[in-house]
């Protein structure tokens, strides 16, 4: 009996940690987030993006699942065209590929400033020096 007690009590612990590990993290660690923000662009005018962003993909027990994928969303002021772009979950880096650091648009094109995510997706994209990658939107898809 006492040994059916310990296992349940070990049990009951192992449960509570679980549920504290998905209440921050979602389901099995594929939460997510989404948001508005604001950008003030070079000639005053101003873009709302929409951002979002899953987690999972490796990570130590008791830690946050990483970012797995980032997304944004806006619609250009001239044209009414929505233009998204997503940093996607990589295999080989057990998270997304880029951490967004700035978007800007110039005479009707969008450009994207992106930094890689840690040192393998650095030695992925080539070492960057200066460590960003930039991205720009061609009327169909996000050229780097």
């Amino acid at each position: 009996m006492r040994r059916l007690l310990r296992v349940s009590g070990f049990v009951l612990v192992l449960l509570w940690l679980m549920m504290a590990d998905l209440g921050t993290a979602g389901l099995f660690g594929f939460g997510g987030d989404s948001w508005q923000e604001e950008v003030l662009l070079h000639d005053g005018s101003k873009l709302i993006v929409t951002r979002s962003q899953t987690y999972g993909g490796r990570h130590e027990i008791g830690q946050s699942p990483p970012i797995k994928e980032h997304t944004i969303t806006f619609t250009l002021p001239e044209t009414n065209n929505t233009i998204t772009w997503t940093s996607e979950y990589s295999e080989d880096l057990g998270r997304t590929n880029f951490q967004l650091l700035a978007v800007h648009v110039l005479n009707g094109t969008p450009y994207l400033v992106t930094e890689p995510n840690l040192c393998l997706s650095y030695n992925k994209w080539g070492r960057p020096n200066p460590p960003y990658v930039f991205f720009k939107y061609d009327g169909d898809a996000w050229q780097r």
